[in-house]
C-alpha cells in the first residue's frame, strides 16, 4: 500500500479500512467514503466547526464534473450588481462555499439548515483506463462515485427548495436554461431587464471555459507547490472519454451506473 509521510499526524479513528489511491498517497474509507488521510481530518474539521447560516449557498461536486466552471457561474450571478450598471440592487450576496464532501459527511448545520441552498454539479461517469479498475469496485476520491451522487440527487428530490441537481452535460447543452435554473435558485434570478441587456450572455462569456483557461492567474499561477492552477483545466468536452476508453470499458461502465442508479430516475447521457 503507498503511504505518505504526510499521513502520521492524523487521527483516523473511525476508518474501516485502507488501500492503495492514485500516486503516492493512499485511501483511506472513513463514514462510508474514500478519502486522502488528510482529507479526513480536514472533514472532520468541517463538520465541527462549519456553522450554516440560512443564505448560505454550498457548491457540492466531485472532482472534475466542472467545478470551477459552476463556482465561477454561481460566483458572477451572485454578485453581478458589482459589476454592472444596473439601477436595482439586489440583497447582499450570500457566503458560497465549494466542496467535494459527499453529502452524508456534510456538516450538520448544512443538512438540518432550512433554507441554505446547495447546487449540485455531476458529470457521467466515466474515467481514464488506469483508474478503471478502482471506480468499478468503488473505490475513487470522496466515493464510490454512486453514492456521492445519489446521497444529492435524493436531497433534490426531497427538499427541491434546498437542493439543486446539475449536470455539465445540460450546462454545456444549453447554457442559458441551466444558467437561469441557478440564479432562480439561488434567489438571484434574471429580470427582464437582466435578459434585454444580454447580462445572462455576459456571464456565460465571463465564466466559458476558454476564458477562464487563458485568465493569467491559471495559466501561470499554481494551487499548491506540486500542482498549478492550470491543471484544473482539460478540454472542457463531453464524451471526451471517446478518444480514452476502448468499447469493452464504456460497456462496462454502462452496465455498471446502470446498476447503481436504476429506480433513482437518474439518467446519464453518454
Amino acid at each position: 500500500m503507498a503511504t505518505s509521510d504526510n499521513e502520521k499526524p492524523f487521527d483516523l479513528s473511525g476508518n474501516s479500512s485502507a488501500r492503495d489511491g492514485f500516486g503516492y498517497f493512499a485511501f483511506h474509507q472513513y463514514q462510508g467514503f474514500w478519502f486522502y488521510a488528510k482529507g479526513i481530518e480536514n472533514v472532520k474539521d468541517f463538520q465541527q466547526n462549519f456553522k450554516a447560516l440560512d443564505t448560505d449557498i454550498v457548491i457540492a461536486t466531485l472532482p472534475k464534473a466542472g467545478t470551477t466552471w459552476l463556482k465561477a457561474l454561481a460566483y458572477a450571478i451572485v454578485n453581478r450588481p458589482r459589476y454592472n450598471h444596473l439601477e436595482h440592487e439586489l440583497d447582499s450576496p450570500s457566503r458560497l462555499t465549494a466542496t467535494h464532501v459527499p453529502y452524508p459527511s456534510l456538516p450538520e448545520s448544512i443538512r438540518s439548515c432550512i433554507n441554505c441552498k446547495e447546487d449540485n454539479g455531476y458529470r457521467a461517469p466515466l474515467s481514464i483506463e488506469e483508474a478503471l479498475e478502482f471506480f468499478c469496485s468503488g473505490v475513487s476520491i470522496f466515493g464510490p462515485f454512486w453514492d456521492h451522487i445519489l446521497g444529492y440527487w435524493k436531497e433534490s428530490l426531497e427538499n427541491p427548495h434546498r437542493g439543486l441537481f446539475l449536470k455539465y452535460e445540460d450546462l454545456k447543452k444549453e447554457p442559458k436554461t441551466q444558467a437561469r435554473r441557478l440564479a432562480e435558485f439561488m434567489g438571484y434570478g434574471f429580470s427582464t431587464e437582466d435578459e434585454s441587456r444580454g447580462v445572462i450572455e455576459e456571464i456565460l462569456h465571463l465564466c466559458s471555459f476558454q476564458n477562464l483557461k487563458d485568465l493569467d492567474v491559471n495559466k501561470n499561477g499554481n494551487f499548491t507547490d506540486r500542482v498549478k492552477n492550470i491543471e484544473f483545466y482539460r478540454k472542457g468536452e463531453v464524451a471526451d472519454w471517446k478518444n480514452h476508453l476502448r468499447l469493452p470499458m464504456v460497456e462496462r461502465l454502462d452496465r455498471l451506473v446502470n446498476d447503481k442508479f436504476q429506480g433513482s430516475g437518474l439518467v446519464f447521457e453518454n
